[in-house]
């Protein structure tokens, strides 16, 4: 089993990334991203220490520990710098979160993060299905080697059909930078 869409203390989440890990570990999972939520206010802050504490738990525990982020209720158009920003601050997973009914993340938001150099689109319930296509060729300027795909925790066929085909797809295939 993978997680690459979990948070820790540093936004909703409500375990310390050590935790996190060995909470994982012990469930047999064999890869974690942590991706605490994160606008232009905290990237500088957030992710080295997410970076620090995937370096620190490296060796320790017997899953891959990877550092990421959750880009959260930017403007679309923010979306591509944002991801840039993160990538260069040692994110290897990055995270956009979705136009969902349950939130009022700005319209737009899905597309330009499939358009963007992200990994993973969360939450999307207001997916279109233009959107799914997009996401499910892996979108217009993926990050190498990875491409970005959507997923939704719910049982929304075309959803679902996204996420297996894209956890299929690099389920086998996603390396992992080392330190």
């Amino acid at each position: 089993m993978i997680n690459f869409h979990t948070h820790a203390l540093w936004s909703d989440g409500e375990l310390l990334p050590a935790e996190l890990a060995r909470r994982a570990e012990y469930l047999g999972y064999k890869a974690l991203a942590i991706t605490d939520h994160a606008d232009f206010s905290n990237l500088e802050i957030l992710i080295p220490r997410i970076c620090n504490v995937c370096q620190k738990l490296r060796g320790s525990l017997n899953i891959q520990i990877i550092p990421g982020v959750e880009l959260t209720h930017l403007p679309p158009g923010d979306i591509a710098q944002a991801a840039k920003e993160a990538r260069l601050l040692g994110a290897q997973i990055v995270v956009v979160h979705g136009e969902t009914i349950v939130e009022p993340v700005m319209p737009g938001t899905n597309l330009r993060a499939l358009e963007s150099e992200i990994n993973i689109l969360a939450h999307p319930s207001l997916i279109t299905e233009d959107e799914i296509k997009l996401a499910k060729e892996g979108g217009g300027r993926a990050y190498h080697p990875e491409r970005p795909f959507a997923y939704q925790w719910s049982y929304s066929s075309m959803c679902n059909q996204v996420w297996s085909a894209a956890y299929f797809k690099y389920r086998f295939t996603f390396s992992f930078r080392s330190y």
